[in-house]
């Protein structure tokens, strides 16, 4: 009687420490992403400057609304957007086909490669690719101006199509194969062996039946990439400001960086973004929870397409494309270091140089840069691991009638571009007066990256914990352990692969991604991607070019650390 009378007292305090934790993540996730949004809203009608006596008005809305370059950055977007996805669905439903449901050699090595083009920092393969296709300096269109029947350059990478370019081959395709890939090989085979049966060759069974089935991921994929448009800034930045081509992203940016700020039409298009964007995470989370179709049922059976003389040449076409996506871009960026020149390959001096590595690495603002991405990328990724590990158990495991609302709020930052949520909490730290000391340093910057990768890392960790039965769990309550030592050593060691693809992928965002400290960084805790993108945007091409070797060894390192330790990377198999 006495024991039983201990367990219950025992799970009754054990329900309650759960109880307590879980109202203080819900208290601060709420706070992180509820509190940006609102600040954002009122803020679009603030007309005075930061820190000077608060004073609203509709000034930021009129410009806003009516400003010719806003409206043409709107189209702008929507152009690169439908151009790009046109392009890259088609391509990259027949590439995750080819390497989910044929007999492809080397077919997780080239998915891999994939992701490793995932991993790589924009700004690097951005930069890669206008050494080879500059207009007036690029290595192709120099060499083939040489030819008699070629008066001027033949590619422009400074242009609309540069744009599209950049954007397929940096993530537009890799992003898709990543995700289309494991869907494709987790699909039941038997509807296509019918369709082969009744006399259908593989493409009109691929046309007619398998990207059918795969309709409602596809439909989610599309309504990602739609947010996506919303979010992109970099190449834009280093493509389009040269020639006075603006996206929402680049244009909001923009605003920020003039002199005095417009701080009050950046935000009210931040407004219009967010609100034009928050439906289609409404439905992404919809579509996410639906059980009205499946590709696994009970009779579940994998079969892959033989290719017989056509298996090589695939293999052929795919591995081109994804060393143009990898290898190709990280070359021409290793070749820009050793360039007098970047570029220019007719420079009298000479062509090649090393004074650029000692020039960078030597420079103290190098170092700290160095310094600071480390403790950036390091700290954003533990910090994220542990709080989303909570949330994801909570969402999943937890009792409360708010869990809902924590799933949705989870959610919300993707509908923020990430140059959106820099502002927001911009506002947050020049308005709150006990977060001003906070307001440039480095702990600003791991509190927005960690918001930023939320809604990513929180799905992952959901998807596994569902897979994981709660028998464990409740063992081990029977057994007299309180909530906190079974979460901590039953769950986490249980969760611990997909804790360290989270941790990965939140540490190369990190590292990789100078959208953030863009708005957020002073010099004293700007990270090397941020100084990438100055020196860029200033024409030091060839230091950016080593800063930018720098961090993709860095990025990609940690990932190809992962691969021989056997982690294997790939939502599919965490999820």
């Amino acid at each position: 009687m006495a024991t039983a009378a201990t367990a219950l007292r025992i799970r009754r305090a054990s329900l309650h420490t759960q109880s307590i934790a879980f109202i203080c993540v819900l208290l601060v996730l709420g706070f992180a992403v509820l509190y940006p949004i609102a600040l954002l809203l009122i803020n679009s009608f603030v007309v005075s400057r930061p820190l000077e006596e608060t004073q609203y008005g509709l000034a930021g809305w009129h410009y806003a609304l009516n400003d010719p370059g806003i409206l043409q950055s709107l189209w702008n977007t929507i152009a690169v957007m439908v151009v790009q996805q046109t392009i890259s669905f088609p391509i990259a439903i027949f590439i995750a086909w080819l390497l989910a449901r044929t007999n492809i050699p080397w077919g997780r090595g080239l998915e891999f490669l994939f992701w490793v083009a995932f991993f790589l920092p924009t700004l690097a393969v951005v930069q890669g690719w206008v050494l080879l296709l500059h207009p007036s300096a690029g290595l192709l269109n120099t060499y083939l101006m040489k030819l008699p029947f070629i008066d001027g350059p033949v590619f422009n990478i400074y242009s609309f199509w540069g744009i599209v370019f950049a954007h397929l081959f940096t993530n537009s395709i890799a992003i898709k194969v990543m995700i289309l890939t494991p869907a494709f090989r987790n699909m039941d085979a038997a509807l296509e062996d019918a369709s082969r049966i009744s006399g259908a060759n593989p493409l009109r069974t691929l046309v007619r039946v398998t990207v059918p089935v795969m309709t409602p991921a596809l439909i989610v994929m599309l309504m990602l990439a739609v947010i996506r448009a919303f979010q992109s800034i970099e190449i834009e930045l280093v493509l389009g400001l040269p020639w006075g081509f603006f996206v929402f992203g680049s244009k909001i940016f923009d605003l920020t960086k003039t002199e005095p700020p417009l701080f009050g039409p950046a935000t009210a298009l931040a407004v219009l973004v967010l609100v034009a964007t928050l439906p289609l995470i409404w439905y992404q989370r919809w579509a996410s929870t639906r059980r009205g179709y499946t590709t696994i049922s009970s009779r579940y059976q994998a079969q892959n397409l033989r290719l017989n003389r056509w298996r090589w040449p695939a293999f052929a076409m795919i591995l081109g494309l994804a060393l143009m996506v990898t290898v190709v871009p990280f070359i021409l960026l290793v070749m820009g270091t050793f360039m007098n020149l970047y570029g220019f390959f007719d420079v009298p001096s000479g062509v090649w140089t090393t004074r650029w590595w000692g020039a960078v690495i030597g420079d103290p603002v190098f170092i700290r840069s160095m310094k600071n991405t480390l403790l950036l990328a390091l700290g954003s990724a533990s910090g994220a691991v542990v709080f989303m590990s909570l949330v994801a158990y909570f969402i999943v495991r937890g009792r409360s009638r708010f869990r809902a609302a924590m799933d949705f709020l989870t959610w919300m930052p993707y509908a923020l571009p990430g140059i959106i949520i820099a502002l927001a909490w911009l506002w947050i730290f020049l308005r709150t007066p006990f977060l001003q000391p906070l307001h440039g340093s480095i702990w600003s910057l791991m509190i927005v990256t960690v918001l930023s990768s939320l809604t990513l890392g929180v799905q992952i960790l959901k998807a596994n914990l569902y897979q994981m039965g709660a028998e464990i769990e409740e063992a081990s309550r029977i057994a007299g352990a309180g909530w906190a030592p079974t979460f901590w050593k039953i769950v986490v060691p249980l969760l611990m692969p997909s804790i360290l693809v989270v941790w990965i992928i939140s540490f190369v965002s990190a590292a990789g991604s100078a959208i953030v400290p863009a708005l957020l960084a002073t010099p004293a805790s700007r990270p090397l991607a941020l100084l990438q993108l100055e020196h860029v945007l200033s024409g030091q091409n060839e230091a950016a070019s080593v800063v930018g070797v720098l961090v993709v060894l860095m990025t990609v390192g940690v990932a190809l650390v992962a691969r021989i330790f056997g982690l294997r990377i790939g939502l599919g198999r965490v999820a």
